[in-house]
């Protein structure tokens, strides 16, 4: 078994290898990151994670206190001679006709190759296509110096864990390991070992490929059947937020997701497509399957349209054409887990949308202000409570993008006090009592939920 001295190498500083790095380290090996971004890297020498994630400055500094963690800009520049364990978690993105882009991890790969030794240990963290593993490993037999595979562990070990929550999950979750033969696997039980509390063993880099996958693809056929139903209840004038949980309630065989906004992030809008593209015939029932895939991932690509449709009836409603002057609470992908990443977030076309009728505002606890800004959109910051916001300006609508909890938490009366007459709310997560957003007079919709012009309807849930 390595012991916990063993010197690791992490390619990659991203959202996958920067937590991984920290995780490693706090489990007591000694821990070289590389990334290649100059001001990332400078940052991150200083102590400064570019992303933020419970415990993560703490844990990177503390280790780098401790002396078992350092980064450096490449394998060239560092001191190697020490590290017998190279794990790659380069980022894996879709090219812009929705393919595979690998060219990132064949670079790592390529890099790799020229320092290993025999005995020496390669996992692939990054997030690819079934077989993509394979390919890698074709590479090293033909760049490397040594013999392979005979002398080097190569195996795929996936990334499983939810912003915001990843240090802690890490350790948690069980983590899977798919090597190229037997002693591969025992090789990546072993390293990970002590870093997470379950180990599962696969007899294939394809294997573990796929459950990564598989969980994926999962999550995002759940949001988007969630968000179909939503749509289906408010054709009907019926509120599918509510429905939905009544028809959960009580009754364990159903995990209805709610509906919302949009589905964001590194992961979901990416992985069903890797999935996809894993398969290279399909005819058939497997043909029918890939649809179901595809239709999937566009239901949740089109929720977006959705809310913005949402939108423009709200402000057609209530006789507004130009000078709106527009709030959208959450810029992040997410609220729940907090996180300060704004890729692929739904909240991008939101505020395209409304600066085609004015001006908008946008604020969100974790997003830095620059980021805001680069979506378009002006970065303002409460004084005091959140609430304190319409007291700087009078806003005509109100947009929520994301589930963060502390918009659950808005002095509606002093909101409504605040803002322009007929003010407007569009709720893109359910966050706000329904009720009594009305009773206070605002125009208010949820998506999801009943048209805000449709009568409400009782559906009660009795326990008695």
């Amino acid at each position: 078994m390595p012991d916990p001295d063993t010197g690791i190498c992490v390619i990659g500083q991203g959202y996958v290898g920067l937590t991984l790095t920290a995780a490693m380290a706090q489990s007591g090996y000694d821990v070289l990151g590389i990334e290649r971004d100059e001001e990332k890297l400078s940052d991150l020498q200083q102590g400064i994670p570019h992303f933020d994630e419970t415990g993560l400055k703490e844990t990177i500094r503390t280790q780098q206190k401790i002396g078992k963690l350092r980064f450096r800009k490449s394998l060239e520049e560092a001191d190697v001679s020490d590290r017998s364990v190279y794990i790659l978690a380069v980022g894996s993105p879709l090219d812009e006709n929705g393919e595979p882009d690998t060219s990132a991890l064949e670079s790592a790969i390529k890099s790799v190759s020229t320092i290993l030794e025999p005995e020496d240990t390669v996992i692939i963290r990054s997030t690819i296509s079934v077989g993509t593993s394979r390919e890698m490993l074709e590479i090293l037999k033909r760049e490397a110096e040594i013999d392979i595979p005979e002398e080097l562990y190569f195996l795929h070990a996936p990334e499983r864990t939810v912003q915001g929550d990843a240090l802690a999950e890490i350790h948690n979750l069980p983590q899977v390991v798919g090597g190229y033969d037997e002693k591969s696997v025992d090789r990546g039980a072993e390293v990970f070992s002590h870093t997470a509390d379950v180990i599962i063993e696969v007899d294939s880099p394809e294997a573990a490929e796929m459950i990564k996958l598989f969980d994926n693809t999962y999550r995002d056929i759940n949001i988007a059947i969630g968000n179909a139903f939503g749509e289906i209840a408010r054709q009907n004038d019926l509120d599918g937020q509510r429905i939905i949980k009544l028809a959960n309630a009580g009754y364990d065989r159903n995990s209805i997701m709610q509906p919302g906004a949009g589905v964001g992030g590194g992961c979901l809008p990416k992985d069903p497509y890797l999935l996809m593209n894993s398969v290279d015939e399909a005819d058939g029932l497997l043909d029918s399957v890939l649809q179901f895939i595809d239709t999937s991932r566009n239901i949740n690509e089109s929720m977006p349209d959705v809310t913005n449709a949402i939108i423009r009836d709200a402000l057609t409603e209530t006789g507004r054409e130009d000078g709106v002057r527009s709030l959208v609470l959450g810029v992040a992908f997410k609220g729940r887990p907090g996180t300060n990443d704004i890729r692929n977030t739904p909240a991008e076309p939101i505020i395209s949308e409304l600066s085609a009728y004015g001006t908008v505002d946008a604020y969100d606890p974790l997003v830095e202000d620059e980021k805001i800004s680069s979506l378009n959109a002006r970065s303002v910051e409460p004084d005091d409570d959140l609430t304190s916001l319409f007291e700087k300006e009078v806003y005509d609508i109100v947009v929520i993008m994301n589930d963060n909890p502390l918009f659950e938490n808005l002095d509606l009366h002093r909101v409504k006090e605040g803002m322009a007459k007929r003010p407007i709310i569009i709720d893109g997560w359910n966050l706000l009592p329904k009720t009594t957003v009305k009773q206070l007079g605002f125009y208010y919709d949820v998506v999801g939920g009943q048209k805000s012009s449709g009568e409400t309807k009782r559906e009660t849930l009795r326990t008695d």
